[in-house]
């Protein structure tokens, strides 16, 4: 028979008529069975499996009703498209003034990282060598600009080893001219962020991050300044890290599986507008402007957070990490409106 996508389903009654009206005869056993002097097949041939209500793999549904399971089902909400459904009605995404005037690319990175910032690393940094060997490591901002250089340079021509950049035969003249091997790591094993003894053990467990909380800052400072659009978009970003520290995570499918996870919010052009860092399992962030549904998974958490940061009627966009209906209803009360995928199961 062709089967008609328009059949409608059978109710729970019909079903019923249909088991109770079945032509069960001996035509349906099988003639190889072989079927011993008692009458009664081979216990090896029909022994049920060995499970009890302990075992993972037991399921009390399987000796449910039939009748009981059909009920379940035709009774779930089903949703069907109707033309008089409307969207919300949300407040109108209103521009800021953009500023399109070309900056040198300096004065965009010292957005993020500025003199400051660099003040501060060697200011720590000699801090710290002082009271470990009682000398000064002698460093100044402008050297440890030159240390940051060189290390994302390094990021990008991305060699095996590290002394490669100073060998004989794969010598990289723009880092190799600009610091020696022994003082590149010298500063690497040495940079400080922050005075250790400055900080308290309560502060320490409130931020997993604390030993490099003021580059986060900065950075999150620099990207919250940037102009906000009327769509964006919230994803996870892996920043690869393999060192042994407890906020570290693997995320099977990504490019980079191993690293640091970090919630980025960003324009349609790529351009963030802010970045949360995952401190692990066990953690969890809040709004400051909306309480926060507690059936929210963690995924919508970080949205929401993120969210403080946009003005009313710009379009978030997510996959279905972050999706679920408690962060869309969350999302609307305040004239946001959030697109994406949507689990079956929630």
């Amino acid at each position: 028979m062709a089967f008609n996508e328009n059949t409608r389903p059978l109710t729970a009654a019909e079903l019923q008529e249909l088991a109770d009206n079945m032509d069960l005869n001996d035509s349906d056993i099988d003639d190889n069975i072989d079927i011993g002097e008692s009458g009664e097949e081979q216990e090896e041939f029909f022994q049920q499996p060995d499970v009890t209500p302990q075992d993972d793999n037991f399921d009390t549904s399987d000796e449910e009703p039939l009748i009981n399971i059909v009920k379940r089902i035709s009774d779930r909400c089903r949703y069907r498209h109707k033309e008089e459904f409307y969207p919300s009605v949300v407040r109108e995404f209103v521009q800021e003034e953009i500023n399109r005037s070309v900056k040198e690319p300096m004065q965009y990175f010292c957005k993020y990282l500025d003199d400051d910032f660099f003040e501060n690393i060697a200011h720590f940094s000699n801090i710290r060598e002082v009271k470990t060997t009682g000398k000064s490591l002698g460093t100044s901002s402008a050297e440890i600009k030159r240390f940051f250089g060189c290390s994302m340079l390094m990021g990008i021509y991305n060699l095996p080893r590290i002394k490669m950049y100073w060998g004989v035969q794969t010598r990289v003249p723009i880092i190799s001219e600009k610091m020696s091997r022994n003082r590149f790591f010298v500063l690497r094993s040495r940079l400080k962020l922050v005075d250790d003894d400055m900080v308290s053990k309560e502060a320490r467990d409130l931020d997993r991050f604390w030993k490099v909380k003021p580059m986060l800052e900065k950075i999150q400072r620099g990207c919250r300044s940037n102009i906000r659009t009327e769509n964006v978009s919230i994803d996870e970003q892996m920043i690869p890290f393999h060192g042994q520290v407890e906020m570290r995570q693997f995320v099977r499918g990504k490019p980079n599986p191993v690293g640091l996870k970090a919630f980025v919010m960003t324009t349609p052009q790529g351009i963030p507008l802010d970045i949360l860092m995952y401190e692990g399992k066990g953690t969890s962030v809040d709004s400051i402007l909306v309480d926060t549904p507690e059936k929210l998974n963690v995924g919508g958490r970080y949205v929401l957070k993120l969210a403080d940061a946009l003005p009313k009627g710009v379009s978030v966009f997510t996959d279905r990490f972050f999706t679920s209906i408690p962060l869309v209803d969350c999302m609307l009360s305040r004239s946001l409106t959030v697109t994406g995928t949507l689990m079956s199961n929630v």
